[in-house]
């Protein structure tokens, strides 16, 4: 089961305990990592994330603006670099995503 925002990649155990399926039932993968998400992953009903670094997101358009309005820098394009977690790597980066971080 793939979903298509954090928000429901969130909720992915509910929509596996609503189906009948335990954590090893089905692969569950969607974006955007968040305390929940990280619960899911750990119990296993998440197995796949794309992680897109929201609070760069966030941080890095507030950095362009002010270095456009006082440098009159140009727009740029930023890759946030989004990147996969999964079991293997998820307790690495689980205190950023604890703290709001990540």
């Amino acid at each position: 089961m793939v979903t298509d925002h954090g928000g429901l990649t969130a909720t992915l155990e509910t929509y596996f305990k609503a189906a009948g399926k335990g954590p090893d039932d089905m692969y569950g993968a969607g974006f955007d990592l968040s305390p929940a998400t990280l619960e899911a992953m750990r119990k296993g009903y998440c197995d796949l994330i794309h992680d897109q670094q929201q609070f760069l997101q966030g941080f890095l358009p507030i950095v362009q603006l002010c270095m456009s309005i006082k440098y009159k820098f140009a727009g740029l394009h930023i890759d946030t670099g989004s990147g996969l977690v999964d079991k293997t790597n998820v307790e690495e980066i689980a205190p950023l995503v604890e703290q709001g971080i990540r």
